[in-house]
């Protein structure tokens, strides 16, 4: 069962698994879009948070897995109790009808930004918290996956790395941006997909009670770098404004993956940044 299936990585897991002989079930919100999962909508089964609920959804199939995808980043103006409610209390639910119905595994997706960081960084922590109490107390195996910043083609106008693509794509006269002197762990998007399913079969296949995992490049680079890679490949015109934009408060300067716990599964990052970047450009761009 998947959380967040109509989202970005959500819908790129769901196509996955499907793909790889798997029956998935997806929890969504009534009103959710389904068109990122239109490649694989005719092979899953969904199920409304508004109708069915979370608890009849388990006793509907067999359910060995759940890999909570959805999140809330407190980015569209939601208060901290909406995101606290999306991050916290709602995949507690999740998890509680889990441990009910005997499921074997809950896979959390997490961050590895800092906890007291924002709304969206502590929620995720208190989840996580939760994880691991209720994995001791029930039995349920708990994998949790810290991930890097993800990125890739069709990523959501918000995040970072569409931005940028779509800024100087665009020939977009001033791009503002900070000093550009953090380093950012990118993970390309089909890489994280194959991670997760590493961790799906290493937590159905293996008995453990918690385990952590977590997943990036390990090639971390400035985001001066990564922008200067996208106006390099974009052959932009655009000029790149460093230093307009001041740090936000608490500024991660240093974000790096500790890949030891993945790579024991067998996993490597494929696709460098250059590669990953070029694939990420509107197709104009080709």
């Amino acid at each position: 069962m998947l959380t967040g299936a109509t989202g970005y990585l959500g819908s790129h897991l769901a196509q996955a698994l499907v793909d790889g002989g798997h029956r998935v079930a997806v929890l969504k919100r009534a009103g959710s879009s389904l068109a990122r999962l239109a490649g694989c909508i005719d092979e899953i089964s969904c199920h409304d948070l508004d109708g069915d609920g979370i608890a009849q959804a388990f006793t509907r199939q067999r359910i060995d897995a759940v890999v909570h995808c959805a999140a809330s980043y407190g980015r569209n103006g939601e208060s901290s109790l909406e995101v606290f409610d999306a991050n916290t209390r709602f995949p507690l639910q999740v998890l509680q009808s889990a441990t009910e119905q005997g499921c074997k595994l809950f896979v959390n997706l997490d961050t590895t930004l800092p906890d007291s960081l924002n709304a969206y960084t502590l929620s995720k922590s208190q989840f996580r918290q939760w994880g691991h109490f209720m994995a001791r107390k029930t039995g349920i195996r708990f994998a949790n996956a810290k991930l890097e910043h993800f990125y890739g083609p069709g990523e959501p106008g918000h995040s970072f790395t569409a931005r940028v693509i779509a800024a100087c794509s665009r020939n977009e006269p001033e791009l503002p941006l900070t000093k550009g002197e953090q380093k950012r762990d990118f993970v390309y998007i089909d890489d994280v997909v194959q991670a997760l399913l590493k961790i799906l079969e290493h937590g159905l296949g293996t008995d453990f009670q918690l385990s952590e995992f977590e997943i990036g490049s390990g090639s971390p680079v400035t985001i001066r770098e990564l922008v200067e890679t996208v106006h390099r490949l974009t052959r932009s015109t655009t000029r790149l404004a460093f230093g307009a934009v001041p740090y936000r408060e608490g500024e991660v300067m240093a974000s790096n993956a500790d890949l030891t716990a993945i790579r024991q599964l067998g996993w490597n990052a494929q696709v460098a940044l250059n590669d990953g970047l070029r694939q990420s450009l509107p197709r104009t761009n080709d």
